[in-house]
């Protein structure tokens, strides 16, 4: 997915073109920086994907992995990092033999926090009126407040068989919260209430899990309590379910892109950044990951790359008053 991508071309064919050559700049300088301070930084944080039930942030994972991130300047980015300019752009380096496809660009995002200087995925529990007997997590797949909105409806009703839960989908993603009641979508799930064949907390999980229009929407898991636990014997009054909270603001790129033949992501800012914090987010798992054109998940799908750094410009002259 390219949001924007200039149009002039070089008209000579006997010389490399200005842009290209300052990517082979760019890219050396990178190599230069990244060979210095190799056993020095980490770059960023590999952080789990919950649905993959993936192990400790230090835990090595496979698939292909960023190299380094680099600021217009030529530093290299690293979690943690404080700069005392703000960035036009950043640059994401993956190894000589990736090719990424443009068509999973979306995995990329920046984030600042909202008013309450936290970052936080908008999210829900519920224990299904057990008592607390169990407790499962709802968080949305969807970065910052663009997640707020998914709501999880229970009913119960007897399928006169053995089957699961059954379960319905209402995505209206593509419309921009424009739709009735400003919902991002709403998901039913029907609990067999048939004595013989009762849903537990366990196969109500497990459907959501294994539905791709799910996937794209919720990270669901057990967070307490036993996995057999009969859950449609209760009434519904805990029903519905409204994943939100998050007031994570979304940095909109002015161009996202592919460049130096599928090896680097330009993230270009549309705005100066203000001073703030901010989190570079890198999917590798959930539905919508960050892939080559082989179809292989950044990170193996296991995990996401998360690198915050903080712009710090100092104090700033606003005004000159004769």
């Amino acid at each position: 997915m390219v949001i924007r991508r200039n149009s002039k071309h070089d008209s000579s064919p006997r010389r490399p073109s200005k842009k290209s050559q300052q990517q082979r700049e760019r890219r050396q300088l990178f190599l230069e920086n990244l060979e210095d301070r190799r056993l020095l930084h980490g770059g960023g944080q590999h952080v789990p994907d919950p649905g993959t039930g993936g192990g400790d942030s230090t835990e090595e994972v496979a698939g292909f992995e960023l190299a380094g991130a680099q600021v217009d300047s030529g530093l290299l980015l690293s979690n943690g990092d404080r700069l005392d300019q703000s960035p036009r752009d950043i640059t994401l380096h993956f190894g000589q033999a990736t090719e990424i496809d443009p068509a999973t660009l979306a995995a990329i995002n920046v984030l600042r926090p909202g008013v309450d200087g936290v970052f936080g995925a908008a999210s829900a529990t519920t224990d299904f009126g057990t008592n607390g007997d169990v407790e499962v997590l709802f968080t949305s797949q969807l970065p910052g407040s663009s997640g707020n909105g998914i709501q999880l409806v229970v009913t119960r009703s007897d399928h006169g068989n053995g089957s699961g839960p059954y379960l319905a989908v209402e995505d209206h993603t593509a419309h921009d919260h424009g739709h009735e009641h400003d919902l991002l979508a709403i998901i039913t799930i029907d609990l067999n209430t048939n004595e013989a064949n009762p849903s537990t907390v366990e196969q109500v999980v497990g459907e959501l899990s294994a539905s791709p229009e799910v996937q794209k929407l919720l990270s669901v898991e057990i967070v307490s309590g036993e996995p057999d636990t009969d859950i449609s014997i209760n009434p519904v009054e805990y029903s519905p379910i409204t994943v939100s909270g998050s007031d994570d603001v979304i940095v909109e790129p002015g161009y996202l892109g592919v460049e130096a033949q599928g090896r680097d992501i330009i993230f270009r800012f549309r705005e100066s950044l203000q001073d703030d914090l901010y989190r570079l987010v890198i999917n590798g798992g959930g539905a919508q990951p960050l892939r080559d054109m082989n179809g292989l998940p950044f990170l193996g799908g296991q995990a996401n790359e998360v690198i915050e750094f903080t712009v710090d410009r100092g104090p700033q002259v606003v005004a000159v008053v004769p």
